[in-house]
């Protein structure tokens, strides 16, 4: 009499009722296996496929965000910021990793910035942590490049620039220091300006660039006050006598027609004492024609600065990409603040401008990246939304992001992290506007 299986269970041969619940038991459980694999695997697809149309290659035009420097300076900053960026669709961060003479990384050059979590914690280490994960995004460096402080502050740590050299502030056309300015005494001067006519100052810039790219691997080096505070700045003496001697040597004194770096570094030359001084001080340019050399002259200052950048950049890490944040205006970034993008353009110094185009106005900004555009017609020309302007107003930002595509900009670069964060309608108003087809742009 064969045995009778007492077992209840899927192996219950006697049981026909176990059996079946036996098979039940079993088919619901590969349908969950296989239902989770397939969601797991749908899951990478999506990821994959917001990763690929996120790219700036694919949807046909970048969107950047903009982060100040004291977001960066804890882990929760950087994460927020990192996943703002997904959030709203942005491809690339623009990181301020040096703002006014401290900064957010591992530097020989400038004092750290003061962070909550102590100085074992990196920023910009921590930004490329986050931010290359997949999806993946681009991280700039964003260098204030001629700010070096805050007005009426004398930097305490030693390893800053200006305490080693405290005469690189520039001066007013009075012979002013730019240390004896108060803060909003003069709405043009925000920040302790070093003098860019000083070849030291430009070095000092220099070394800082090529330390980030060599201790980190960032997408880009981001240049922002890359001019003179106004045009009434600059008239350090030892600019004033390589003006006057480069002055002299050009073409009979006609200054607007030769670049003042036709003869190489003009500060990096031995001054005569008898060029352009009067009982021994450097004279102040006074014709018009005088004036007009003395502007290109500072100008061109800063053109070396970024000529320079350039070449090192090419040279050392060619897959970095260069861009500015410029002035929106050509005309008053040269007359107002010394700063002649155009020809940055021409020369092809730079991977892209961020036109600092921040209005209220549809029209104004319309005009600012189609202005831009006559100048670079195959570089790409960003256009920078300034989201602080448009708090409560969601339709605004989605349609200035509309307007700047269609006028021509190859993106758009949101100023700032802080202001979305500060309004969510804003944010999704950007995240919309991010997923834009490119057939529906123009």
């Amino acid at each position: 009499m064969p045995r009778r299986d007492t077992r209840t269970g899927w192996g219950a041969r006697g049981d026909s009722g176990g059996w079946r619940r036996g098979v039940l038991l079993v088919a619901a459980l590969v349908s969950s296996m296989l239902g989770s694999a397939w969601a797991v695997r749908q899951e990478a697809l999506t990821r994959g496929l917001e990763a690929v149309l996120a790219s700036p290659e694919a949807r046909g035009y970048r969107v950047g965000l903009w982060v100040k420097e004291n977001t960066l300076l804890t882990p929760d900053g950087v994460e927020a910021a990192v996943a703002m960026a997904r959030k709203v669709g942005a491809d690339t961060l623009f990181v301020q990793v040096l703002a006014r003479g401290a900064a957010a990384y591992r530097s020989d050059i400038w004092p750290r910035a003061a962070s909550p979590s102590g100085p074992a914690f990196d920023p910009l280490a921590a930004v490329l942590q986050a931010a290359h994960r997949a999806p993946r995004l681009s991280v700039h460096a964003w260098v204030n490049v001629f700010t070096w402080g805050e007005l009426g502050v004398t930097p305490e740590d030693g390893l800053h620039p200006l305490a080693r050299h405290p005469d690189w502030v520039t001066l007013d056309a009075s012979g002013r220091s730019l240390w004896t300015y108060r803060p909003r005494e003069d709405e043009r001067v925000n920040a302790l300006f070093a003098d860019p006519g000083l070849p030291g100052v430009r070095r000092t810039m220099l070394e800082t660039v090529l330390e980030i790219v060599r201790r980190y691997e960032v997408d880009g080096i981001h240049l922002d006050y890359v001019r003179y505070p106004w045009a009434g700045a600059g008239y350090h003496p030892e600019a004033l006598k390589a003006f006057w001697q480069w002055w002299s040597a050009s073409a009979g004194g006609d200054g607007a027609r030769q670049s003042p770096d036709a003869q190489g570094d003009p500060l990096a030359v031995r001054i005569p004492q008898s060029v352009g001084e009067r009982g021994g001080r450097p004279r102040l340019p006074s014709t018009p024609e005088e004036q007009a050399g003395w502007n290109l002259f500072r100008a061109r200052q800063v053109t070396a600065l970024v000529e320079e950048l350039s070449r090192s950049l090419a040279r050392e890490a060619p897959g970095v990409e260069l861009t500015a944040a410029v002035l929106p205006e050509p005309r008053r970034a040269y007359e107002e603040e010394l700063q002649e993008w155009p020809e940055w353009l021409s020369q092809r110094l730079l991977s892209g401008i961020v036109l600092m185009s921040y209005t209220a106005s549809d029209q104004t900004l319309s005009g600012w990246v189609q202005g831009a555009r006559r100048f670079a017609p195959d570089i790409p020309v960003y256009a920078g939304i300034g989201a602080y302007l448009l708090s409560g107003k969601p339709e605004g930002l989605e349609r200035q992001t509309r307007l700047a595509l269609q006028a021509g900009a190859s993106g758009v670069v949101y100023f700032s992290f802080e202001a979305l964060e500060s309004d969510p309608a804003l944010v999704e108003a950007a995240a919309r506007a991010a997923r834009l087809p490119p057939a529906r742009r123009r």
